[in-house]
């Protein structure tokens, strides 16, 4: 139990840090699913980041192919 409550915090202290960033930040595990965004990516896309965390990226219509392509590839390699 005090595991789980550890890592809310460094969770939360995560999403923090993220919101601080002035550029777009998107942070996606390994399925390519997005798990953490912040508020940044509204002013890009349209849309807020409670709107993106859960999605696929693949599912994302604001990103171009040739990008989706490159980051499946970067994630395979390493």
């Amino acid at each position: 139990m005090l595991e789980n409550n550890k890592n809310n915090k460094h969770n939360d202290a995560l999403v923090v840090l993220i919101d601080l960033i002035l550029d777009p930040v998107v942070v996606i595990d390994s399925s390519r699913r997005i798990v953490a965004a912040n508020k940044m990516i509204g002013k890009i896309t349209g849309y807020n980041k409670e709107q993106l965390v859960g999605k696929s990226l693949s599912s994302l219509g604001f990103i171009n192919e040739e990008y989706k392509k490159l980051l499946t590839e970067k994630m395979k390699a390493g």
